[in-house]
């Protein structure tokens, strides 16, 4: 047993300098470790190998995230070793965390080419874990659905529908809002909401054939969640994001879903009526939004923050920084300007749907919310 712990010991001190060398040779050198550390990363995570310990399958976690963030390149042998993240979530969720951090690590860092060879691994991967893990674990699952949609809102959508990963995730947000105490906590569900966004964002028409949903309430009465349910969603719960990074990403992703549905749009959308109905509560927010932030402010990208319960994970954190930065200046948030889109949805709205309707429906609103976004806009104009 000494010698077992020994050689345990000893194991994990190669794999500490095997990451600590690859941090001294920096990205442009690392490439040289690669024919020697990548199979022993390999056959360390592989379930059917017998030497495989277990007490170290998070150091060896750490060293693959490490090499990953240091590379500069997407190449074969990255593809061939990422079927061992979905091989661990199988056996449990001990690891989501890290694993996590590498699957977004392969969507940064592979783009088009890792979605294109591991599509369906990564799609099961989140069939895994969505609606499967702790509040905590569900934040570092979204930084994988926001390295999806961020660059790819159209695959990532359709990808997320056809896994059912999104009806699990709008069952939770249909539990949510008919107030069944079953439902994920609301932290979470302001997450499944902005990853929605996202991919709507995207293609309008995604969810037209999932929508209405059903649920039940706490007393068993089974309810209809559809499209004005999902909107009315958006709507209530804006108020209550929080703060901070975070929640001015949420915040800007769910005014910018909003405004895009609202007429005039390319194709007609089932959402763009119920929208119209609640045209006060919808305004309230673009001021709310207009008032407090520059029209040109961008959002940081999404984090998750720091838990003091849990150990920080700061490997390769200047690489991984660096390519995040690259991948956030071509996000929406970054390209698309609230009151830009505001002012050309508000002008839309009037030729579209006849002065008279639209007349109608600004009489809905507040008048002091009407004086104060045409004070806004013209001072800005």
């Amino acid at each position: 047993e000494v010698a077992t712990d020994q050689n345990i010991l000893l194991r994990r001190d190669v794999l500490s300098i095997l990451s600590g060398v690859g941090l001294a040779v920096g990205r442009t050198q690392v490439g040289h470790l690669y024919p020697i550390v990548l199979p022993m990363i390999n056959s360390s995570l592989d379930p059917s190998c017998q030497d495989r310990d277990v007490c170290l399958v998070e150091d060896v976690l750490a060293l693959w995230l490490n090499l990953l963030r240091l590379a500069t390149s997407y190449e074969l042998h990255w593809e061939s070793l990422f079927s061992r993240v979905k091989d661990i979530l199988e056996q449990d969720l001990e690891h989501l965390k890290i694993l996590m951090l590498i699957t977004e690590g392969y969507i940064l860092l592979g783009g088009a080419s890792f979605l294109n060879a591991h599509y369906s691994t990564l799609q099961n991967i989140l069939i895994l874990v969505v609606g499967q893990t702790k509040p905590r674990g569900a934040a570092y699952t979204a930084l994988v659905f926001e390295a999806l949609l961020r660059t790819f809102p159209v695959e990532g959508g359709t990808l997320l529908l056809q896994g059912g990963i999104m009806r699990t995730m709008l069952s939770s947000c249909a539990l949510n809002y008919q107030n069944n105490s079953a439902c994920e906590p609301e932290r979470v569900i302001v997450l499944y909401l902005t990853t929605i966004a996202r991919s709507l964002l995207g293609n309008p028409a995604l969810l037209d054939e999932t929508l209405p949903i059903t649920s039940t309430s706490n007393e068993g009465v089974t309810l209809s969640y559809g499209p004005r349910e999902l909107i009315h969603m958006y709507i209530v719960m804006f108020k209550g994001i929080e703060s901070n990074s975070n929640g001015a990403l949420h915040k800007k992703l769910w005014l910018l879903l909003m405004l895009s549905l609202l007429p005039p749009t390319p194709s007609p959308t089932v959402y763009s009526t119920h929208l119209l109905q609640m045209m006060d509560q919808l305004l309230e927010i673009c001021l709310s939004v207009l008032a407090h932030q520059p029209a040109s402010s961008n959002p940081e990208p999404y984090d998750v923050g720091f838990d003091s319960e849990e150990e920080t994970i700061e490997t390769g954190k200047d690489a991984y920084r660096a390519m995040l930065d690259v991948e956030a200046k071509k996000d929406i948030t970054n390209t698309a300007d609230v009151q830009s889109a505001f002012q050309l949805k508000m002008a839309g709205l009037a030729s579209t749907l006849g002065n008279d309707v639209y007349q109608h429906i600004l009489s809905t609103v507040e008048p002091v919310i009407l004086q104060q976004l045409e004070r806004i806009v013209n001072q800005t104009a």
